[in-house]
């Protein structure tokens, strides 16, 4: 019998039980993004050809947006499962971003030349994978200035692999808080008398 399965106004599958068809009700390149259009084409082709695959995306996040020079900056990278079976031999990398020093890698990472490497990982069927790393940020770089980190993905053994979207983080140099406070030596004064002012700047005399 065939078999219908709807996706709202999305599209449908078809299942005949000879021939199998997605159609979507949209033009593909509708959707935005690279990566969710590859997570949506390997779902497809996994359903079409009967394989229970895993479909991998990646997402990441930055902890503190503005950052100040030479601050902790962790960054935190998801990986999800949603296809229907689980992911071995699961690998993510993660390009050092420009004007960082590598500080920690979180759950069995390690920097490796300038990625920072997790191996030998596995993420079951509809499930994620968390893991964090932290860089010390450049303390020469001016107010404004915009650390991009863009080049990072995962594979695995089964083939399905993923790249994420770049984050970008802003610079931010805090101005200083000042205070000030003054003070006279003699308060009456006589006429002809020295007067002595003193200027206290956030606790230091001057």
């Amino acid at each position: 019998p065939m078999e219908v399965m709807s996706s709202g106004p999305a599209g449908l599958r078809v299942d005949t039980g000879t021939y199998k068809l997605v159609y979507f009700s949209f033009g593909f390149e509708a959707i935005n993004s690279q990566s969710d259009r590859n997570l949506a084409m390997d779902r497809v082709l996994a359903w079409l050809q009967g394989q229970d695959l895993p479909v991998l995306s990646i997402t990441k996040s930055d902890n503190d947006d503005p950052v100040a020079p030479g601050a902790l900056l962790t960054y935190t990278l998801v990986v999800d499962n949603a296809g229907e079976a689980a992911a071995g031999g699961v690998t993510i990398t993660d390009t050092m971003p420009g004007e960082t020093e590598f500080a920690r890698a979180e759950a069995g990472g390690s920097l490796v030349g300038d990625e920072v490497q997790w191996t030998g990982l596995a993420v079951n069927a509809g499930k994620s994978l968390t893991v964090t790393f932290a860089v010390t940020v450049s303390d020469a770089l001016p107010d404004g200035a915009i650390l991009t980190n863009a080049a990072y993905g995962v594979t695995s053994a089964e083939g399905a692999s993923a790249v994420g979207s770049p984050v970008t983080t802003t610079v931010r140099v805090s101005a200083p808080v000042l205070s000030i406070t003054k003070s006279d030596s003699d308060n009456p004064v006589a006429p002809g008398a020295l007067l002595t002012y003193t200027l206290v700047v956030n606790g230091d005399t001057l």
